[in-house]
């Protein structure tokens, strides 16, 4: 997917994998040399890390930590990679409980409560299984911190999840280094500390349908975006589930932290129109849910989806 930012009236375009999101900076009295950015090639998608108003020194610094830990993360979560933990998990737990660590617990355990929030839409054994509801077939033991398996089929994917864990652990280094203002971006899954001079991050949601075409632009501070769209891999969309007559397009969630956005903009592609019900139900999280149904396009937002869109400051410049 093309993610283009606008820098003095010239267009950088590069190849992003898994997105329907261009991010975008807002203009501010940041002089260009206090903007720092760089990506790799990370988790199966293209990962960039944009500072403001840091010296160079420092900000490089902090990159390099906030990419070595998304690294750390995706050697830890990743199921295709035959020494990460999660493939240790796959491997024993239907024969035995495996220890893990805290977080690989911490994550797991979020996204079976999520798939019982959601009614199963959301179910990270889909990859493995046949049937709805594999999720059930997962035994976590706070305790002893161990996870079991009850059918020797069962096999956990993290793919709509362990992207939004990494961001959110980026950001938490960046912040541990001092770093006030920032946006990591991996492959549509965001998330935006502090501001951009003195506004907000602007996110542009992509048309859908229409590559070249930005249908919203969204504005945040100290929040987390994700987008789930038609794109998607089948391993983490139960066929039909929570889909009726109309067609889903596209899924945007906006929340606090960005391993409920990835985990909430999955889900809600999956259950549609009964997603946005959840979301009203949640604090904290609104969401954007783009349908067609007889060849016309419709955006259905949650109630408080709105004060996203809102420029309280100037017109928004782009640098």
């Amino acid at each position: 997917m093309n993610i283009i930012f606008f820098r003095n009236n010239r267009v950088y375009a590069g190849l992003f994998l898994l997105s329907l999101l261009f991010a975008f900076t807002a203009g501010s009295s940041c002089s260009k040399n206090s903007v720092h950015s760089q990506k790799y090639l990370l988790m199966g998608t293209t990962v960039e890390i944009t500072v403001a108003g840091e010296n160079k020194g420092e900000a490089e610094k902090a990159l390099s930590r906030a990419f070595a830990e998304i690294k750390r993360i995706d050697c830890l979560m990743s199921r295709f990679n035959d020494n990460s933990l999660l493939s240790r998990v796959n491997a024993l737990a239907a024969k035995e409980p495996v220890s893990v660590n805290e977080e690989l617990y911490y994550v797991i355990d979020k996204c079976l409560k999520f798939a019982k929030i959601t009614e199963g839409a959301f179910d990270i054994t889909a990859v493995s299984l046949d049937k709805a509801g594999g999720w059930r077939e997962i035994i976590l033991d706070a305790g002893e911190r161990t996870v079991h398996f009850k059918n020797d089929k069962v096999k956990i994917d993290l793919s709509a999840a362990a992207k939004g864990y990494a961001v959110d652990r980026a950001i938490f280094i960046l912040r541990k280094d001092g770093i006030r203002n920032a946006l990591v971006n991996a492959g549509g899954d965001m998330r935006a500390i502090g501001c951009f001079g003195r506004r907000r991050w602007a996110v542009g949601v992509r048309d859908p349908k229409l590559n070249d075409k930005i249908t919203q632009i969204i504005f945040l501070a100290d929040k987390a975006v994700a987008t789930s769209g038609n794109y998607l891999r089948g391993h983490i969309i139960r066929t039909g589930a929570g889909i009726d007559k109309e067609d889903i397009l596209s899924s945007t969630v906006i929340a606090s932290d960005c391993l409920t956005a990835d985990i909430l903009a999955t889900s809600l592609f999956v259950m549609g129109r009964k997603g946005i019900e959840l979301i009203e139900n949640l604090e904290e999280v609104e969401a954007l849910l783009v349908t067609e149904e007889g060849g016309k396009a419709e955006s259905i937002e949650s109630s408080g989806f709105n004060r996203y869109k809102e420029v309280k400051d100037r017109e928004v410049k782009f640098y």
